[in-house]
Order: C-alpha cells, then sequence, then structure tokens
C-alpha cells in the first residue's frame, strides 16, 4: 500500500512589505514546512534549507542559470549571458577570467585593506557623537569595498547604492517595487556603459581584467557589470 502524501505549500509572499521588513518569522515558517516548498502566492517552488540551496546551487544539469535567477523573464532577458545567468562551460570560462582575483590567497590579501576602512568609519561615527547603522555604516561599507575591487574611480561611486536597489527588486515578481525600478534600470545599463570602459577604471580592478581579457580574445565584455560570480 503507497500513500501519497500533501506536497509542502505556502502562501506566503516572500516579497510582500511587511516580509521584507521582518523576514525571519516568514522563512522559519517555510522551513519548517519541507525540504522543496510550493509559494502559491507566485506558483513558485523554494528551496528553504541551507544543504539544499547549496546543493542546487553546484547542480547546474537540474537547475540551470542559462536562462536567468529571476523570476520574471522579462528582466532575465537582460542579464542573459553574464557570469551570473549562465552554465558552464560558459559560465566556467567567464568566471576563470577573475579566479585569480578571488582565489583565497588574492581575498586574504585585502583584509588589511577592508579592516582599514572599517577603522576610518567608526572613527568617524565616533567623532560625530552618535551614527546611523544604515546611513553611515550599511549603505558606506560595502559599496565602498564593492567599488574598490571592480575597480570604479571616487567619481564614478555615487549612484551605485540606488542601481543596485532596483537592479534587486527587478529579480522578484512584477510588483509595484519592480515597475518603480524600471526607469533606474534604464539609467543604470546607459551608466555603466559609460563608465565601465578602460580609461575610467583602474587598472588592478576586476572589470579592467574582463577588458583585458577582451584585448586577448578570451571574452567579450558584458553588457554591465560582469563581476557578479556564482560561488
Amino acid at each position: 500500500m503507497h500513500a501519497t502524501l500533501p506536497l509542502p505549500t505556502s502562501d506566503v509572499d516572500l516579497f510582500a512589505d511587511a516580509v521584507l521588513h521582518d523576514p525571519y518569522p516568514a522563512l522559519r515558517d517555510i522551513r519548517e514546512a519541507g525540504p522543496a516548498v510550493r509559494l502559491t502566492a507566485y506558483d513558485a517552488w523554494v528551496f528553504p534549507r541551507y544543504d539544499h540551496v547549496r546543493a542546487a546551487l553546484a547542480d547546474h544539469e537540474r537547475f540551470s542559470s542559462a536562462h536567468g535567477v529571476g523570476y520574471e523573464d522579462q528582466f532575465n532577458a537582460q542579464m542573459k549571458g553574464t557570469v551570473l545567468d549562465s552554465d558552464p562551460p560558459d559560465h566556467t570560462r567567464l568566471r576563470a577570467l577573475l579566479s585569480d582575483k578571488l582565489a583565497p590567497k588574492a581575498l586574504a590579501g585585502l583584509r588589511t585593506r577592508i579592516a582599514a576602512l572599517a577603522d576610518v568609519l567608526v572613527a568617524d561615527a565616533v567623532a560625530k557623537g552618535g551614527f546611523d547603522a544604515v546611513a553611515d555604516l550599511a549603505a558606506v561599507f560595502p559599496v565602498t569595498v564593492v567599488a574598490d575591487l571592480v575597480g570604479f574611480t571616487e567619481e564614478a561611486r555615487g549612484p551605485l547604492l540606488s542601481f543596485a536597489d532596483a537592479a534587486f527588486n527587478t529579480f522578484g515578481p512584477f510588483n509595484a517595487r519592480a515597475q518603480a525600478s524600471i526607469p533606474f534600470i534604464g539609467q543604470m545599463f546607459g551608466y555603466l556603459n559609460t563608465v565601465m570602459v578602460p580609461e575610467n577604471l583602474r587598472p588592478d580592478g576586476w572589470a579592467a581584467a574582463i577588458h583585458q581579457a577582451a584585448d586577448r580574445g578570451r571574452s567579450r565584455p558584458p553588457p554591465w557589470c560582469p563581476c557578479c560570480p556564482r560561488t
């Protein structure tokens, strides 16, 4: 005798404002529902547990990224062929261009540089006698570190945070948040196509390495930031 178990489902809307402001209760409920859970709000499946997510990311044959990693096809089409939206062998070839910069030894060498930046930010906060954890730290520290790694000059970093916010908003469903981000996405592509050229980049950054590889005939520069390696 064979018993048919009900499929785990959840009516949680992971992209609702209330969930984004405090996601932990919703994530806990989905984890407890099962290893693979169908979201009825979007007719989509999620892996809510770490081990299954890690296994899926390492299994491109069953869980392909080549057709996009977002929910909406219209946004996935704009990312096609980038490091994030590709499978081996294309993904392997593109990621190899940055392998030396992503190696543990290279990343370990950044520790002193990143720690020095953190010290400066903390010293500034102490000098002011108070600080806003989001505006003065969370919105500054990662943007500065990533901009340094990519190779953006100081002048080119201004709109990066707003562009990143808009880009991540389009990874989900075409809700009001994604719709409001569309104008910024258009601006982002235009901006990066202007900024991401060799003369506007630091020669030791990740983006410069992509251009150097293109000059050697190994690749072509992607239409926007190529430095989103999937690990």
